[in-house]
C-alpha cells in the first residue's frame, strides 16, 4: 500500500509540473501579438511597377495561404503579378 502511495504521489507531481508548464506557455502565447503584411508587386499597363499592401492579416495562417490570397488579389486587380512578399512580425505585450 505504501509503495502504491509513493507511485501515485510521483505521478501526481509529474502531472502538476506538466500542467504548470502548459499554463506558462499559454500565458506566453496570450501575450504574444503576431501581425502579417502582404505586399503584392504588379505591373501596370504603362509598364510601371505598383506595390499593394495588406496589413494586419489573420494571424497563424501559413505562408502558402497568404501567397494564394496574394495571387487571387493580383488576378482581380487585372495587373500582372511580379512578386509576392510576406512579412510576419511578433511582439510580446507587457
Amino acid at each position: 500500500m505504501l509503495q502504491m502511495d509513493k507511485k501515485l504521489r510521483i505521478y501526481l507531481c509529474k502531472l502538476q509540473n506538466e500542467l504548470n508548464n502548459n499554463l506558462k506557455e499559454a500565458v506566453k502565447i496570450a501575450k504574444e501579438v503576431k501581425k502579417s503584411v502582404l505586399y503584392i508587386y504588379g505591373t501596370k499597363e504603362d509598364g510601371d511597377t505598383r506595390r499593394r499592401s495588406y496589413h494586419n492579416l489573420v494571424n497563424n495562417v501559413g505562408a502558402e495561404k497568404l501567397s494564394a490570397f496574394g495571387k487571387i488579389i493580383g488576378e482581380l486587380s487585372g495587373e500582372e503579378t511580379q512578386d509576392i512578399e510576406i512579412v510576419e512580425t511578433s511582439m510580446v505585450k507587457d
